[in-house]
């Protein structure tokens, strides 16, 4: 004879402990296939464009997303947290509790498989669908449904590409017009850089004030745009006595954009000699003695070896410890075999492919974290007080969880979705990498401004085909069209799954 529970088993197991053990687990796994798919979109142009090394990108990239969420994470999950979750007073807690872990699980197992699938997704789309699917379940019918929130997300499947893509292109164009259709290219782009990186420097500051200051802080665009502004000046100066210095050693006037640079890379036996060569060429007198093709063949070998030479201003990183002396060097030959491919114009533009994808990854860690950490503070609230509470302060072992699941998704994973972004969809250079993420960055801010529903992982999309038709560089529109099914598919793929998990834990109620 089988004993009978006084109470249904389910009140048991369902208890506020146990439901806070589990949610913690599948925030953590939520936060990983976060970071594996959703942080990377961020470094694929810079990775692609081979402005940085893959595992620079990821360490240093991990480390932004990190500070992002850990500084200013809780706080944006405030907001998101009351936004995607529309309470019922009549609901019970446990429902509400479990509703929420299955938010997470739903979201995980999409976006993870979206992540093998190489494909980029938007996990604020797959959290607020995963929601969506859950109040259906819990309802009953779809009378629950805010049809303006779905709405708003299959907007987006349209505008964030549409406007990525045009701002892309636009700004291509722009930068066409005053660098490299100019007489001398390199000259006319070393001579925009200081406007390039002040104007850059200010959009990122926008960008991160509006994508990562929550809206409790009520920072007015007037106070934005001041510190914005400031920001940019004082960074612009010490640009223009820093490196614009090293700019104007590398690429003295008289160099040409269509420097083939990949012909002259010797083989270091002839190093030395053409070092030799190199240290003659400083003497003044000689210098000058030197004419017609034999002066160009010291300029071609110089440059070329100066690649060689001085691999920290390009950003390859020297000086390494012992311990990581070969598997770095191999790492910086390779990235100087890359970087032959490129021209003087295109080599200038990796100090700001860095900067942008390195903000972009802070704005997006202080911002998009909210979606792991808004489910699991909902489920502390009911671990606090058995009862729905969206008010209580998200702890801080929360935050650092969440920190922690994204950096190492990104580490694991993270260059599956940075393959397709810088690479898969069009060949990148430093400078149409550049232009993607600026013009991403800058369509986010119009975006926020004027109220447009515009996914960031979509915009960048659009931008990176933007600037690839704006420079003529063939775009895989197979895998384009693969990527846009993903997009249409995260509403009713994560609102399925999680709506299949609630069902069976209300299954389990039930018997």
């Amino acid at each position: 004879m089988v004993a009978t529970l006084p109470i249904p088993y389910h009140d048991y197991i369902f208890t506020p402990n146990v439901i806070l053990v589990v949610a913690t687990f599948f925030s953590f796994l939520f936060s990983f296939a976060m970071g594996a798919n959703d942080s990377a979109n961020s470094l694929g142009t810079a990775v692609g464009s081979k402005s940085i090394s893959l595992r620079k990108a990821l360490l240093i990239g991990g480390l932004f997303e990190g500070i992002g969420t850990v500084l200013l994470g809780a706080a944006v999950s405030d907001t998101i947290r009351k936004s995607i979750i529309d309470l019922d007073t009549t609901i019970e807690w446990r429902d509400f509790a479990a509703g929420m872990l299955c938010v997470l699980i739903g979201g995980f197992v999409f976006i993870l498989g979206a992540t093998f699938l190489n494909l980029p997704v938007s996990t604020t789309h797959a959290v607020v669908s995963a929601t969506a699917g859950w109040s259906v379940v819990y309802k009953g019918d779809f009378s629950s449904l805010n049809m303006g929130k779905l709405g708003t997300i299959a907007a987006s499947w349209v505008l964030s590409p549409v406007f990525g893509g045009l701002c892309a292109y636009l700004m291509y164009k722009v930068v066409e017009a005053t660098s490299i259709k100019k007489d001398e290219p390199s000259q006319s782009t070393q001579r925009m850089m200081p406007v390039y990186f002040g104007v850059t420097i200010f959009i990122l500051s926008m960008f991160i004030t509006v994508k990562a200051f929550p809206d409790e802080w009520n920072v007015s665009m007037l106070v934005a745009t001041i510190m914005a502004v400031v920001i940019s000046i004082v960074s612009t100066v010490v640009f223009y006595f820093t490196a614009m210095k090293k700019y104007k050693h590398r690429y003295p006037k008289g160099c040409d954009e269509d420097f083939p640079l990949e012909e002259h890379m010797k083989p270091v036996e002839e190093e030395s000699e053409i070092e030799v060569e190199l240290s003659e060429m400083e003497d003044a007198e000689e210098a000058e003695t030197v004419e017609g093709e034999e002066k160009e063949e010291h300029k071609t070998r110089r440059r070329a070896n100066s690649l060689l030479r001085d691999k920290d201003v390009l950003g390859y990183g020297s000086n390494s410890d012992s311990d990581s002396d070969s598997s770095d060097e191999e790492d910086d030959n390779l990235k100087v075999a890359a970087h032959a491919k490129f021209t003087p114009g295109q080599l200038m533009f990796i100090p700001l492919q860095v900067i942008a994808s390195f903000a972009q990854a802070l704005g997006h860690g202080a911002n998009d974290a909210a979606n792991a950490l808004a489910p699991l503070g909902a489920i502390v609230g009911v671990w606090q007080t058995e009862s729905i509470e969206l008010e209580n302060a998200i702890p801080m072992w929360a935050t650092l969880l969440t920190a922690t699941g994204i950096i190492i998704g990104l580490l694991v994973l993270g260059h599956r979705v940075i393959g397709t972004i810088g690479e898969g969809i069009a060949s990148v250079c430093p400078r149409s990498g550049f232009v993607a993420s600026f013009a991403s960055t800058l369509m986010v801010l119009i975006g926020s401004a004027l109220g447009l529903p515009l996914s960031s992982s979509h915009i960048l999309t659009g931008s990176v085909v933007g600037v690839s038709i704006a420079k003529g560089v063939p775009v895989k529109w197979k895998l384009v069209g693969s990527i846009g099914i993903s997009w249409i598919v995260t509403l009713p793929a994560s609102a399925a799954a999680t709506a299949g998990f609630y069902a069976l834990i209300k299954l389990g109620q039930s018997s």
